[in-house]
């Protein structure tokens, strides 16, 4: 999601279009990211960003659209705003959820950058058998905006089941995650070269739906404890309820790892960082995830962590840590461990 999405969602409402809601209106502003006309929007609107960045600038945010709309039969919005998701069953969820909870007659606007999705809303909207759909392209990006009626109930709960909360295999995840639906092959490389011997209080950073935390636990018997940490919240509980075998040694914290952590002394940090925000590919997260790591690990903590074989992190790692192996390198793959 750019802000060319974020500044298309709110066009029509520039160009008077649409009417800013009223403060009688109730509104939700799904997958919200900041803005400056944020504050046109009624004080009673939903604002719900599982993106711990996104959401740390928004007025009371929820964390999960379970969270903010619990019961799809509650049809008490009067407009929902959507910015849209690359992923697909993500974004038919978020239009599913939003169209049991608005009104009939209701109005829906969405938004997405055009080569994230953009060009394919009116149809997943006809998906939904939704009617007298406007539209206009800007910045890059396409604004869709129509009226719930007549709503195709079959399609749209078949939207709401592919895109809740689930389980595939053993595995509790859900569409939006990253990886929700495989295990990622760096992260499974990485576990390949996590000793056994691994022991002490660790985390987990960017632990998605807890993989690296739940598989390290089998193989090393001698961990006392794994904080597991992501920006997004749904990761977050779909870890918690992977790793609910193992209570007494995890914990949880929505958080935003290109900022230090609260926590220290730590004997020792898995990692597979991401590299990048939507489509662009960006160095600098996963280098600002080892300037993190390095602030919380204790003397002579350790790091394990993977990374593509295209990002140069040595010289990151090699400028903050006292020593640094590559431990493996092949299959797009590259596997370190930092000793601080």
């Amino acid at each position: 999601m750019t802000d060319n999405a974020i500044n298309t969602l709110f066009y029509p409402f520039e160009t008077e279009r649409l009417e800013w809601p009223t403060a009688d209106n109730l509104c939700a502003f799904i997958n919200a990211k900041a803005h400056p006309e944020l504050h046109k929007l009624p004080e009673s609107t939903l604002f719900i960003q599982p993106f711990k960045p996104y959401a740390i600038n928004l007025p009371s945010p929820f964390s999960t659209i379970e969270e903010a709309m619990p019961s799809t039969k509650d049809q008490s919005l009067d407009i929902a705003l959507i910015a849209l998701p690359k992923n697909q069953i993500e974004s038919e969820y978020y239009i599913a959820k939003a169209l049991s909870a608005l009104k009939e007659n209701a109005t829906l606007i969405c938004a997405a950058d055009n080569k994230a999705g953009g060009s394919r809303i009116a149809k997943t909207l006809a998906k939904f058998s939704l009617k007298n759909i406007n539209q206009e392209s800007k910045n890059k990006a396409r604004v869709i905006w129509c009226t719930k009626e007549n709503i195709d109930q079959e399609y749209l709960n078949k939207a709401i089941e592919n895109g809740s909360p689930q389980t595939i295999g053993t595995t509790h995840t859900q569409a939006g995650i990253y990886g929700w639906d495989k295990v990622d092959r760096g992260s499974a490389l990485l576990m390949g070269h996590v000793p056994k011997e691994l022991k002490g209080k660790g985390a987990d950073f960017g632990c998605g739906y807890g993989y690296l935390s739940l598989k390290a636990l089998e193989k090393a018997p001698k961990i006392k404890f794994i904080t597991c940490l992501d920006a997004d919240a749904r990761a977050l509980k779909a870890a918690e309820q992977n790793l609910s075998a193992h209570k007494d040694k995890t914990a949880f914290i929505w958080s935003d790892l290109t900022h230090s952590p609260t926590l220290k002394n730590l004997d020792f940090i898995l990692m597979n960082p991401p590299f990048h925000e939507g489509k662009k590919t960006d160095s600098l997260i996963g280098i600002n995830f080892i300037k993190s790591a390095h602030a919380a690990l204790g003397k002579y903590g350790e790091l394990y962590m993977v990374a593509n074989n295209q990002l140069a992190y040595e010289p990151a790692l090699n400028d903050i840590f006292f020593k640094v192996d590559k431990l493996f390198e092949g299959q797009g793959f590259k596997v370190y461990k930092a000793l601080k």
